[in-house]
């Protein structure tokens, strides 16, 4: 009767710039998360300050999300898996 709405949510990944990317693999580095930002800023070693607003352009996209203060997850179930395997390959 009165259930709640579940969110829709809208993924767009036709392409990002390389910034945008190397963020995501250094996720997918991580594994599956939720992960710190500090700890995905020190993958890519740099500071949250500074990848601050990649992290926020990825979210506006729908890549990822903040489950909670200061934690990223992926959107899309097993999407890291995906970006490490196709890191991997030439």
């Amino acid at each position: 009767q009165n259930q709640p709405q579940t969110p829709k949510t809208t993924v767009t990944f036709v392409y990002n710039p390389q910034k945008e990317l190397e963020y995501l693999r250094a996720m997918a580095q991580l594994g599956q998360g939720p992960h710190r930002s500090g700890d995905i800023a020190a993958q890519l070693k740099s500071t949250s300050r500074k990848v601050a607003p990649i992290r926020d352009r990825l979210i506006k996209k729908g890549m990822i999300f903040s489950p909670s203060h200061g934690d990223t997850a992926f959107s899309v179930p097993l999407f890291d898996e995906y970006l490490r395997k196709t890191a991997e390959q030439p």
